[in-house]
């Protein structure tokens, strides 16, 4: 019998013993140290594996022998829990403390061994040393990946699944021990969960510039930035934080309240930043609705090396008509503006770009655009024109043609 069992064998875990004692109050005022508890039953278990329960009773002082041994039997048992998930996103926690530990990365396996159509896009956390939520993503990152973290009890857990024939919710069965010890958890959220409320951006691209390393992320809706002046805190940054894994980027969104982070249609630009908050690599990311299915988009990543002078450069077409791109770089984070004068020195509109941290303006989604009409929206008569790089007094002065 169980009882039997438990007096004839080693395998107690003195641990978990030791930890569900100590949340009884049922026996004793004070509360029992798992320390003492796991040195009484070392202390009186002979090298065949036979515990004097009477002895351990007796160094503990406030159990009686029944009640120790009740104890120790519950630590062992086990059981079998079925949690169901459905396509896209869930959270869940363990259900029990399964025999052999689990990652991240042996989860997903667990949970995509269901179904051949069944597979999982990401696992993500809360860090509980930086509290800052992080994701494995199955597609790219194998079980030594610095990306992969353990599963413990009493977290919880968002994972994104794929199913290729959503029928109905699948069932994962977990086994194991009882969870004890476990830290309080917060209350779900009441409302009702939009679709996109967790979403992971991840890139290949190897983030280093000598000595430069990636710190900080900005987020930025295009749509809005178009709209918006500069200012302190500008309203079209949709995410910002700190970036702590070195290498290959991972930056996962979570809304705690349940509020999609990204949609179908959106066009964002991510921003990396080094130590210096000197802008170290760029990208745009136009959201499809792929990527809202999967919850995960690639990013590619192009690196911000900082040129050694601030220079204006050839705008290009030119000559044009009606736009033309004004492409320039800058040696330090400046306040930068344009100005667009005629042959006559009149000037025709003037551009005002803002703080700009430092780095290369030369494509098309950097460089400043011109459309060819004046400060009050008309558009301008063929000829010579002249434009102009204004940062923090310095000035540069280029010449370029509209033809019609």
């Amino acid at each position: 019998n169980l009882e039997t069992a438990i007096l004839q064998s080693r395998a107690i875990d003195f641990s978990v013993a030791a930890k569900l004692l100590s949340f009884d109050y049922s026996f004793t005022t004070l509360l029992l140290k798992t320390t003492l508890l796991e040195k009484a039953l070392d202390v009186h278990t002979d090298s065949s594996g036979n515990t004097n329960y009477d002895k351990v009773a007796e160094d503990l002082e406030g159990i009686t022998r029944s009640q120790l041994k009740e104890k120790l039997a519950i630590s062992q048992a086990q059981s079998i829990f079925t949690l169901s998930l459905v396509i896209g996103l869930n959270i869940i926690s363990l259900p029990n403390r399964p025999d052999t530990a689990l990652t991240a990365y042996s989860l997903a396996q667990q949970i995509s061994a269901i179904d051949t159509d069944v597979s999982v896009n990401f696992v993500i956390r809360m860090d509980p040393t930086s509290q800052r939520f992080k994701a494995f993503v199955p597609s790219v990152d194998a079980s030594d990946s610095a990306y992969n973290f353990s599963i413990d009890g009493g977290h919880g857990y968002i994972i994104n699944m794929a199913d290729a024939d959503p029928v109905s919710p699948r069932q994962v069965g977990f086994s194991g021990g009882i969870w004890v010890d476990l830290p309080a958890t917060a209350p779900a959220a009441d409302a009702v969960p939009d679709q996109n409320w967790a979403f992971v951006l991840d890139s290949p691209t190897f983030l280093q510039l000598g000595s430069r390393q990636p710190a900080t992320y900005r987020l930025i809706d295009r749509q809005i930035k178009r709209r918006s002046r500069a200012d302190a805190q500008p309203p079209y940054i949709r995410w910002q934080g700190q970036i702590e894994q070195p290498g290959r980027l991972r930056i996962a969104l979570v809304d705690q309240s349940r509020r999609s982070v990204v949609n179908q249609g959106d066009q964002l630009e991510l921003e990396i930043f080094d130590q210096r908050g000197q802008l170290m690599a760029s990208s745009i990311v136009n959201i499809t609705a792929r990527d809202t299915e999967v919850g995960l988009v690639q990013v590619d990543l192009r690196l911000n090396p900082i040129p050694p002078a601030t220079r204006l450069l050839p705008n290009y077409p030119n000559p044009f008509n009606p736009e033309t791109w004004i492409p320039f770089q800058l040696h330090q984070s400046s306040l930068v503006s344009i100005q667009i004068y005629d042959a006559t020195g009149l000037q025709t509109r003037r551009l005002e770009l803002g703080l700009l941290p430092a780095g290369l303006y030369h494509t098309t989604d950097r460089a400043v655009y011109w459309n060819g009409r004046n400060q009050v929206g008309e558009q301008v008569a063929s000829g010579i024109y002249f434009y102009q790089l204004e940062v923090d007094g310095y000035r540069q002065t280029r010449k370029m043609v509209i033809l019609k």
